[in-house]
C-alpha cells in the first residue's frame, strides 16, 4: 500500500469516526448532542499528555525513564484531531494533497531540538493566525514524527488500531458510561495494540479483522 493510499484511508476513517461520534454535520463545529467542537483545544490537550510521557520535571522522579510507547500513542491521538481540524473546512481531496505536500521534516530543527521542544513548537503553532497555519501545523507534526523515528507506515498502522478502538468504544456505550475500559487486568489500549501485533505477525491485520477479533475478546472477558 502506497503512502498516498494510506493517507487517503486515514482521512476516510477519520471522517467516518467523526460522523459516527459527532453526527453528519460535525463540520459545523457542533455535535449532534449540541456540544461545541474545538479541535485546536483537543490538539493542545493531547500534546500536553504527550509531553507528560517524558521525564521533564526537574523536581521529582529525576531518574524515571521516558515512556516512548505512550508518547507514540499520544502522537497518534493528536493526528486524529489534526486531520479533523483540516477536514472541517477542506475537502478530503484537498487535505490529502496538503498532507502529501507537507510529508517531510526540517532536518536542522529536528537535529537541534528534543521531542518536548518540538511538541511545544507544535502547540505554539496551533495559536498562530496566518494563512499558512495548516501547512505549519503539518510541518510541526512531521518534525515530531521524525524525531520519534516514525514514518507514514508506522503512523498508519498505529492510527488503524486507535481508530478501530475508538469506533468500538462508540459502538459499545462509551458516551453512556457503560463501556468497560479495563478488563483482564489491562487497559483497552494495551489489549488492542497487542492484538494488532499478533494479527500483523499472522498477516491478518486489517480493519474488519481487528474489530471482530477485539470484539470476541471484549465479550469473552467482560461477560465473566
Amino acid at each position: 500500500m502506497s503512502n498516498t493510499t494510506k493517507i487517503k484511508e486515514m482521512l476516510e476513517l477519520q471522517d467516518m469516526l467523526n460522523t459516527k461520534t459527532n453526527g453528519v454535520d460535525w463540520r459545523s463545529g457542533v455535535t449532534k448532542d449540541d456540544r461545541v467542537i474545538n479541535w485546536k483545544r483537543c490538539m493542545y490537550m493531547e500534546a500536553a499528555e504527550l509531553i507528560d510521557s517524558f521525564n521533564w520535571k526537574h523536581w521529582k522522579d529525576i531518574n524515571a525513564e521516558d515512556d516512548m510507547d505512550n508518547a507514540k500513542v499520544e502522537l497518534v491521538d493528536i493526528w486524529h484531531f489534526l486531520m479533523s481540524y483540516l477536514l472541517e473546512n477542506n475537502s478530503l481531496a484537498d487535505v490529502e494533497h496538503l498532507i502529501e505536500s507537507s510529508n517531510s521534516f526540517d532536518v536542522s530543527i529536528v537535529e537541534n531540538k528534543d521531542i518536548v521542544n518540538l511538541v511545544e513548537i507544535f502547540i505554539a503553532t496551533i495559536f498562530c493566525h496566518n494563512g499558512k497555519q495548516d501547512e505549519l501545523l503539518l510541518n510541526a507534526f512531521f518534525n515530531i514524527l521524525a524525531k520519534m523515528d516514525m514514518d507514514i507506515d508506522e503512523l498508519h498502522k498505529m492510527y488503524l488500531v486507535k481508530n478501530v478502538l475508538n469506533i468500538f468504544r462508540q459502538d459499545h456505550g462509551y458516551k453512556d458510561g457503560i463501556y468497560v475500559k479495563v478488563f483482564g487486568g489491562l487497559e483497552d489500549n494495551v489489549i488492542m495494540f497487542e492484538l494488532a501485533n499478533r494479527l500483523r505477525n499472522e498477516n491478518r491485520l486489517d480493519y474488519t479483522t481487528l474489530y471482530s477479533e477485539y470484539e470476541k475478546l471484549y465479550i469473552q472477558e467482560t461477560s465473566k
